[in-house]
């Protein structure tokens, strides 16, 4: 996992897409306790370049991630350390992203998030 966030592709969009969706599989067939050692750099930048990103494609793709069921099992178990990386991302998208469909995506996931933790 380190090594996949040295190499994550941030100056492609299309691979970036690609990347997101191979993450996604990663986190659904990976051990809780081995994603938990990097768990917080992952958010990290999960949230700082993809929620955020410019991209229509980028910025979907990664929000639709977060609704993964494992993601979303792991954001409740960690809410103390995770939670506050991923509203920050939906807080920043939701008031400066250009695209309605992302900041429709952004609304549904935090009601959500709001839902696991008022």
């Amino acid at each position: 996992m380190r090594y996949l966030l040295k190499v994550w592709p941030i100056t492609n969009a299309a691979k970036e897409v690609l990347f997101l969706q191979e993450l996604e599989e990663i986190f659904e067939i990976s051990n809780p306790v081995t994603l938990k050692t990097v768990h917080k750099q992952l958010f990290t930048r999960l949230c700082s370049s993809c929620i955020t990103s410019n991209h229509l494609q980028v910025a979907e793709r990664s929000l639709i991630m977060l609704n993964n069921d494992h993601i979303m099992k792991m954001i409740s178990e960690n809410k103390s350390e995770l939670l506050p990386i991923v509203i920050k991302g939906l807080l920043k998208n939701q008031e400066h992203h250009w695209s309605q469909t992302v900041q429709s995506l952004t609304f549904n996931v935090k009601k959500v998030f709001s839902e696991l933790d008022a």
